[in-house]
């Protein structure tokens, strides 16, 4: 099943391939989906498309796990 950026929207949830809510969508970007982490000191996480696999129920569902995120190298946007 093909993962579309453009039907994912603001607020939606986040969620790593255990099911662990990794935070919330704040913004689509052309090939990426900014996703905000923490409550009082927020993190931004510039997660590629290709590490979605699937968004129902506004939620959207990942390939790795919640603890794998910060050595993708994913807290930086993408140059372009």
């Amino acid at each position: 099943m093909a993962v579309y950026l453009s039907d994912i929207h603001g607020g939606w949830r986040v969620f790593d391939r255990d099911g662990v809510k990794v935070g919330t969508v704040y913004e689509v970007g052309p090939d990426y989906v900014l996703v905000q982490k923490g409550v009082f000191s927020r993190t931004n996480i510039y997660l590629p498309a290709t590490a979605i696999t699937s968004t129902d129920d506004e939620q959207v569902r990942l390939d790795v796990l919640e603890h794998e995120i910060k050595d993708r190298g994913w807290d930086v946007p993408p140059a372009g």
